[in-house]
C-alpha cells in the first residue's frame, strides 16, 4: 500500500534505556552542560533526562545564590530553605562537572548548616563528595576541620561496636601530619572517651570543641549524663550537693545547680522526696534554692525508671 504525500513518519520518544536511568540516578554521569540562566532561587528537583542548559546557572551566578542563601540562614535560620536551594546548588554545579573552590565552598556551607540543623544525613552526603574536591587542592586548609566532623560523626552515628572500625579505616588514609592537627587530635580524644564512657573527659570536653564539634557531642550527651548519674549515685552516699552534682554531670549554664535540678526533674524523675534541706515554703523547682539542696542518692536509686525522652538521645539544652 502505497503512503500518502502529507504523511510524514512520526518522530518516536528515545527509548527509556539503561543511559536515562543512569542520568536519572547520577546527573554526573550526562555529558557537561553549560549553564545559561540567571535565576538566584531555584526550587530543587530530581533530573529524568539531560538537563536543559537554560535551566541551569552557571558558576557566577552560582555563587551569587550561595551568597543569598548564607544570608538567608544568618538572618532567618530557615532549614528548609537552605536546604533544597544548596541541593538546587550543588545539581547545576553536578551536571557541569564542576569540582573547584566553588564546589568546595556550597558543600561545606551546606555540610555547616546540616550540622547546625542536626541533619547528620545531609551532612554525610556532602562530607563524602568534599573529600575528593578537598584532595584535588581545593579549599584544602579546611580539610582538617571536615576530618574532624568525619571522625565525631563516625563516633555518635553508627550502630553500637561499628565506631572504631570505622574511625580507624578513616585515620588509615591521613598522613602522620594531619593526624597531629590541634582539631583531629581533640576529636579523637573525644571518640575515646565516648567509646570508653569516660564521662569525665566527655564532659571537659563538651564545651571546649572546635568549630561545629559540640553538635555532634550533644547526640550523646544525655546518655553520657545518665551513666555520669548512675556512677555518682552509687559513690555518694547518702547525699550529694547539688552544686557538686552539676560539676560531675557538665552542666556549665550561669547556674549550674538550678540547671542540674530542672534536669533531674524533667529527665529523672526527682521529686522533693529525693532532696534533703528544702525548706516547707521554697519546693525544688525554685532555682534560687537549687545550690542548697543535696540529693539523697540512695532514694533517688530508688525510684522508678524513666525511659529517655522520646527513645532518642538529643541534645540537651539549659546546659
Amino acid at each position: 500500500m502505497k503512503r500518502r504525500h502529507d504523511e510524514r513518519p512520526r518522530a518516536r520518544a528515545p527509548p527509556a534505556g539503561p543511559r536515562n536511568a543512569r542520568i536519572e540516578a547520577d546527573p554526573a554521569a550526562a555529558p557537561a552542560v553549560r549553564g545559561q540562566s540567571r535565576q538566584l532561587e531555584k526550587a530543587y528537583c530530581r533530573l529524568g533526562g539531560l538537563p536543559d542548559p537554560s535551566a541551569v546557572r552557571p558558576p557566577r551566578v552560582l555563587a551569587e545564590a550561595l551568597e543569598v542563601v548564607k544570608r538567608r540562614w544568618v538572618q532567618d535560620a530557615d532549614y528548609e530553605y537552605a536546604r533544597e536551594q544548596l541541593k538546587s546548588i550543588r545539581q547545576d554545579l553536578t551536571v557541569q562537572l564542576i569540582q573547584d573552590v566553588l564546589a568546595a565552598e556550597v558543600y561545606e556551607t551546606h555540610a555547616r548548616i546540616a550540622i547546625e540543623a542536626d541533619d547528620l544525613d545531609e551532612f554525610n552526603q556532602c562530607q563524602a563528595q568534599l573529600q575528593p574536591i578537598h584532595a584535588l587542592g581545593h579549599n584544602v586548609h579546611n580539610a582538617a576541620e571536615f576530618c574532624a566532623y568525619r571522625i565525631l560523626y563516625n563516633s555518635v552515628v553508627p550502630p553500637r561496636g561499628a565506631t572504631s572500625a570505622l574511625v580507624l579505616a578513616l585515620l588509615q588514609n591521613l598522613n602522620p601530619r594531619a593526624l597531629g592537627h590541634p582539631v583531629i587530635r581533640q576529636a579523637l580524644d573525644a571518640h575515646r572517651a565516648i567509646e570508653a564512657s569516660d564521662f569525665g573527659a566527655f564532659f571537659r570536653m563538651w564545651p571546649k570543641m572546635a568549630n561545629l564539634g559540640r553538635h555532634f557531642l550533644d547526640r550523646v550527651g544525655p546518655s553520657m549524663r545518665r551513666h555520669a548519674l548512675r556512677a555518682t549515685c552509687v559513690a555518694f552516699e547518702p547525699t550529694i550537693p547539688l552544686p557538686r552534682l552539676a560539676q560531675l554531670l557538665g552542666f556549665i549554664s550561669e547556674d549550674p545547680a538550678a540547671a542540674c535540678l530542672a534536669n533531674l526533674q524533667r529527665f529523672h524523675g526527682a521529686t522533693r522526696e529525693h532532696f534533703s534541706r528544702v525548706s516547707e515554703d521554697v519546693g525544688p523547682e525554685i532555682s534560687e534554692s537549687a545550690a542548697k539542696l543535696e540529693l539523697c542518692t540512695r532514694a533517688f536509686r530508688q525510684r522508678p525508671q524513666l525511659p529517655p525522652p522520646g527513645g532518642k538521645s538529643k541534645g540537651s539544652k539549659g546546659r
